[in-house]
């Protein structure tokens, strides 16, 4: 996969990653059950996982923003990089995907063996490549880490490209280069959800590796780096991706550079805020998953306790039991990722920040426009006519993460996130109770009429609102 191992040699790839992507798909809709289907895609998956690891820790290092090395890359290679690195992450989510028949979803076979498959990737576990006889040689690191280095590193631009063509062939390389480059960032951030979403184990060891927010030392060391302006300092760039890190990142959308350039984005195109909603979307399936392991681990746990309580019956007391019981729980009792999440200032706050898209907070922004001649008179808007709906995909997927919060009792430890250190009320609290708020009006809405009997109704809001 590498060239003679040197760190500044070029990437050489051997690995046919569209051929692999349609064996994936052929196997997944040819076999006739969806275990085979599993086990053929779990072998191809794991043994290209080193490969697949190395594309994208060396696109993320080399040929993005946050490049170390290369700075003097021609345009042509970083096209062509990009390209493989695309074709490397489709392979990957079609691994990952469910089938195009959904049967693997309701099959506990083909269920647990695709769990299996997402531990595998998070753990960094793969099976030895073709012609590869030292096992030493395979590095053992979590898929997640590369792809967050990948999705913080933001593209490449091209001041620092060289090769660059003229005329018109200008023109089609930037579209295409850019193009394939937020494709890149949209599909890793898709990948990072599959691979967290109804799996608890995966999601504990993304989650380990991608904590919500940098801690103390964490800011203190990247405010020094950032006063000091030391490039050469290596503790920032070993320091953990954060779940903040991610929604930051890709929250420095293009949007106000088009809006301000006057591009205009087509309904096809990948936008930035489509990586932002595959971002979210992969933290609310994290946090999903993370509140079905507690409660697994609570059910595992209560078991364990009724189970001992007969075996010690005639020795041990009841009080006993329970206080060594939950002695026990207490050690073995893994931290609330939801309390975490809400009670993490970077990650509410980046969220909050993040509900609307640039362009529509530039239009609130824009003053209205002062006219000396006399106001004309506008016709009232009719009832049927539709409403501009500013809020996107993006904006929907932040709402879920919010409403699961608030949801299981943490409104108080979102707010206080929310509202920094200070007394007064923040924007970024109104956001949140307007968010809450039209969770709680849509809930309303969705309710049967009242009965005609007259009486008063005394429903109450479900757990899930």
């Amino acid at each position: 996969i590498t060239g003679g191992g040197e760190p500044t040699n070029g990437m050489v790839s051997s690995v046919d990653w569209s051929s692999l992507t349609k064996s994936c798909k052929r196997a997944k809709e040819t076999m006739r059950d969806a275990v085979s289907s599993q086990v053929v895609v779990k072998n191809m998956f794991l043994t290209h996982l080193t490969a697949l690891t190395t594309v994208l820790t060396l696109y993320a290092r080399r040929y993005t923003e946050n490049r170390g090395i290369n700075n003097h890359a021609t345009m042509e290679e970083v096209l062509s990089r990009t390209i493989e690195t695309r074709r490397a992450l489709r392979f990957a989510i079609s691994c990952l995907a469910p089938s195009p028949s959904m049967s693997d979803l309701f099959d506990e076979s083909a269920k647990q063996a695709r769990q299996e498959l997402q531990v595998a990737a998070a753990e960094g576990k793969c099976l030895p490549s073709v012609g590869q006889d030292d096992e030493n040689e395979i590095r053992h690191r979590g898929l997640h880490v590369s792809l967050a280095e990948l999705i913080v590193s933001g593209p490449m631009s091209c001041e620092h490209m060289i090769g660059i063509p003229n005329g018109a062939k200008y023109e089609t390389t930037i579209s295409s280069l850019e193009k394939n480059q937020l494709s890149v960032r949209t599909l890793a951030a898709r990948l990072l959800c599959n691979l967290v979403t109804d799996n608890p184990a995966a999601a504990a060891t993304v989650l380990l590796d991608v904590p919500f927010s940098p801690s103390q030392e964490q800011l203190e060391s990247r405010m020094s780096g950032q006063v000091l302006e030391s490039n050469d300092d290596d503790s920032l760039d070993d320091s953990a991706i954060c779940w903040s890190d991610l929604i930051h990142a890709v929250s420095q959308t293009q949007t106000i550079k088009e809006h301000a350039n006057g591009v205009v984005v087509e309904d096809g195109d990948c936008t930035d805020r489509e990586v932002l909603a595959a971002v979210v979307a992969a933290l609310h399936n994290l946090l999903a998953s993370m509140e079905m392991r507690d409660s697994l681990l609570e059910i595992t746990s209560e078991m364990k306790r009724i189970e001992k309580l007969k075996q010690h019956t005639r020795k041990i007391s009841e009080e006993e039991v329970d206080k060594n019981c939950e002695g026990r729980n207490e050690l073995e009792k893994p931290i609330d990722a939801l309390v975490d999440a809400a009670s993490s200032p970077a990650l509410v706050n980046a969220l909050l920040r993040s509900t609307l898209p640039a362009s529509t907070i530039i239009k609130m922004l824009q003053p209205a426009p002062t006219s000396t001649t006399r106001p004309k008179c506008v016709p009232p808007k009719v009832d049927n006519a539709p409403v501009e709906d500013p809020s996107d995909s993006a904006t929907e997927w932040i709402s879920f993460v919010l409403e699961r919060l608030v949801s299981r009792g943490l409104v108080l430890q979102v707010l206080h996130s929310a509202g920094g250190k200070g007394v007064s009320t923040t924007p970024e609290q109104v956001v949140l109770v307007s968010c809450i708020r039209q969770a709680v009006d849509d809930y309303q809405l969705s309710l049967p009429p009242p009965t005609d009997s007259g009486e008063f109704d005394m429903r109450r809001l479900s757990v899930t609102v």
